[in-house]
């Protein structure tokens, strides 16, 4: 006879994490999985204004699913952002760098659309918890995002 408390032994037996572990981690799963639903469906998609609504509603259905390359450079443009490198991200941008990520129109429009998406995603998050959570904390929820997406794909493969 089996001892009914044996399915709850993982759980007893983990020890406790700090919660700025737990939340980054379960920040960078978020991240994943709205990667992973992308692109949306129109109706889904309420945009801030009419000149973001004109440049990617019609596009919405042609974009492409996001890929590893993909989610990798849109976790570089974050990290400059969230680290305040404008000179960084300046030169990533105009040197077409994140051309390696976007080998089509449709990915740099991709591209376009979602990373201000992740990056207000990531200051409301800030914004709303009340342990504080700081600039090193955002850059650990894109890592922990960029290796959870990483190894979801491995995977699938």
């Amino acid at each position: 006879m089996t001892q009914w408390w044996k399915r709850y032994e993982p759980i007893l037996e983990a020890r406790p994490q700090p919660v700025q572990t737990v939340l980054v981690q379960e920040m960078g799963k978020a991240l994943c999985d709205l990667c992973e639903a992308f692109p949306p469906a129109r109706d889904e998609v309420a945009f801030a204004d009419d000149k973001s609504a004109a440049r990617f509603g019609p596009r919405l259905s042609d974009m492409p699913r996001c890929d590893l390359g993909f989610v990798e450079t849109v976790c570089d443009i974050l990290r400059l952002e969230l680290e305040h490198d404008v000179l960084g991200l300046a030169d990533y941008l105009n040197h077409d760098r994140y051309r390696t990520g976007c080998p089509t129109e449709d990915h740099v429009e991709a591209l376009f659309f979602l990373w201000p998406i992740l990056l207000e995603l990531l200051f409301s998050w800030k914004e709303s918890v009340k342990t504080g959570l700081k600039q090193r904390d955002l850059i650990a929820v894109v890592d922990a995002f960029a290796a959870r997406f990483k190894k979801r794909r491995m995977l699938l493969m």
